[in-house]
């Protein structure tokens, strides 16, 4: 099965770990393509997505707190990682292109009227001595079409669940439709594999 994780990335200074710092500035950096959903969802290779989307939240007004000093998240950086067993270095049926058509799927459907820069790589896990394919994902927080900023909706508890927790819910359902969509094989939330994070804490970092 495929996993996936969210880190948030705030406009201003709060703590965080040095490795996700240097995780996302790295990013800014790949080779990447760009999803610019104003032009017809058109996927372009792009060097400047960091300033696109820094100008995007500038139109609205998105790159200050909402509530004076409050946190600002910016951009949600989330990958989605490929079980070992599934891909082709192992026999399995998915390449690395079949990789970034799958996190194209879930951007369409999870972000359809947000800008998104995506790459997809093969990583090597050291804590298991294997290599897996990874997508890593800058999703820009404003939505372009209704010029707000991107919430699940609400600090309420519903049905026993936070907002954030409601929210990691939603992407991780929709990773597990997609891996049924292509038969890959469903593990249980909970499995001990360590490649398995699906309900994670979320850490927070700022650029």
């Amino acid at each position: 099965m495929s996993s996936i994780r969210q880190i948030c990335i705030f406009s201003h200074p709060y703590p965080g770990t040095e490795y996700y710092k240097k995780n996302i500035k790295n990013l800014k950096n790949l080779r990447k393509c760009f999803r610019d959903p104003d032009i017809g969802h058109l996927i372009t290779p792009s060097k400047d997505w960091y300033r696109k989307m820094k100008a995007t939240r500038e139109k609205y007004d998105h790159n200050t707190p909402h509530h004076g000093r409050g946190k600002n998240t910016i951009l949600y950086h989330q990958w989605i990682a490929f079980s070992s067993e599934e891909i082709d270095i192992y026999g399995g049926k998915m390449k690395l292109d079949d990789c970034s058509d799958f996190a194209m799927q879930y951007i369409d459907f999870c972000y359809p009227d947000h800008e998104v820069v995506f790459a997809s790589h093969k990583e090597y896990c050291k804590e298991d001595d294997i290599y897996r394919y990874a997508v890593h994902m800058a999703i820009n927080r404003t939505n372009i079409v209704t010029g707000k900023r991107f919430s699940i909706g609400g600090r309420w508890i519903e049905n026993g669940l936070t907002a954030t927790e409601r929210e990691t819910v939603w992407r991780v359902g929709e990773v597990r439709d997609l891996d049924g969509a292509r038969g890959l094989k469903q593990d249980k939330i909970g499995n001990s594999d360590k490649r398995i994070f699906l309900f994670s804490g979320e850490e927070k970092v700022f650029i």
